[in-house]
């Protein structure tokens, strides 16, 4: 994991007690204090502060964020654009591909 400061959001893995296989994660969180550097105190709401190793955690990622990346690769695109108007293409492209393949068919 890359470095964390305080102030990041970060998703914590909880291990379940009935199964090793199914963990799920939790958060956000925000990172407290940089207790070492494998070493945190992180706030996940509620007067819940816990202390983690940085193998328990992950680097908190919003979805609009992934979803206007992987449009601007799509779309080739160099300068940033607003990832509603990719949406929308996107959106347009694919529902205007289906009604012209439903009338062209039917």
């Amino acid at each position: 994991m890359k470095s964390v400061q305080e102030g990041d959001q970060v998703i914590v893995l909880a291990p379940e007690n009935s199964d090793k296989m199914c963990n799920r994660w939790l958060g956000p969180g925000t990172v407290v204090k940089v207790k070492s550097l494998h070493s945190y105190l992180i706030d996940l709401g509620n007067d819940n502060v816990r202390h983690l190793h940085a193998n328990k955690m992950r680097h908190f990622v919003p979805v609009y964020k992934v979803v206007a990346s992987l449009l601007s690769v799509i779309f080739n695109s160099v300068k940033y654009c607003h990832p509603m108007s990719y949406l929308a293409k996107v959106l347009y492209r694919v529902l205007g591909f289906f009604v012209k393949k439903g009338r062209a068919s039917g």
